[in-house]
Parts: C-alpha cells; sequence; structure tokens
C-alpha cells in the first residue's frame, strides 16, 4: 500500500507560518487515518483544507 500526500502551500494560509499551517494539515491527515482499519484505506482519499477552509490538497492510499 502507498499513501500519496500533495499539499499547495502558495495561499494566505501559509504566509505567515508554512510549516505550522503544513504540521497542522499532516495531523489532521493523522487524525483522520489513526483506526481505520486496513480495509477502510484502500482507495482511501481525503481532501485537505487550509485554516481559512481552502482546499490545498489530499491524501490517499493506492495499492501500488
Amino acid at each position: 500500500m502507498k499513501l500519496q500526500l500533495q499539499i499547495q502551500c502558495n495561499n494566505a494560509a501559509f504566509e505567515d507560518s508554512c510549516g505550522d499551517e503544513v504540521a497542522r494539515l499532516l495531523r489532521e491527515a493523522a487524525a483522520k487515518i489513526e483506526g481505520a482499519s486496513q480495509k477502510a484505506l484502500r482507495g482511501f482519499g481525503n481532501p485537505l483544507r487550509d485554516i481559512n477552509g481552502n482546499r490545498v490538497g489530499e491524501f490517499q492510499f493506492s495499492q501500488s
């Protein structure tokens, strides 16, 4: 299984502290993944939204 994660860091939410916003998004992704069964994770994808509510990326599990 492979995890693909993409985050676009080119909007206002990342201007003051890019690292803090990326860390927040990673914690959010981890919370959604934690506790999910192996079966539930297959093909699982989820949008990532910045602190302002804008979609800035996604994560997804795949077989390869």
